[in-house]
């Protein structure tokens, strides 16, 4: 009798992540509610979806900034040397939570390599929903 040989594969998962440092170049944020609530961009994970997750500090309530509800709006874009890219929008609820999570593209393939030369920086526009 013979002896079986038996294969296995092994499949490495990589999460991508930027660290803070350079997310702060990665990541532009337009922040409309400013004199309402400071934002700054805390982490990117790439893999396997892309999310942004940001600080969030409250000055005063974001009614006080025009906004009729907690609801804010983002879009997240892609500027790249000859075009604008949208890669996604959504709402979030901005309450007292000090970090908020939000996806920025509905693929790691959108943004590639946020530190190429062919990319200046992903950008998020914050502002009131309603």
């Amino acid at each position: 009798m013979g002896k079986q040989i038996v294969k296995q594969r092994y499949a490495w998962w990589f999460i991508f992540v930027i660290t803070p440092w350079a997310v702060k170049s990665a990541v532009s944020i337009d922040n409309g509610l400013a004199h309402c609530v400071t934002i700054k961009p805390q982490q990117l994970v790439v893999e396997p979806l892309p999310i942004l997750s940001l600080s969030v500090e409250h000055q005063q309530l974001i009614a006080q900034c025009g906004c009729r509800s907690m609801l804010a709006k983002y879009s997240s874009r892609l500027p790249l040397k000859k075009s604008n890219i949208q890669l996604m929008s959504g709402q979030f609820i901005i309450d007292e939570q000090p970090i908020i999570k939000l996806p920025i593209a509905t693929s790691a393939r959108l943004i590639g390599d946020a530190t190429s030369e062919n990319i200046d920086t992903i950008k998020i526009t914050i502002s009131c929903a309603m």
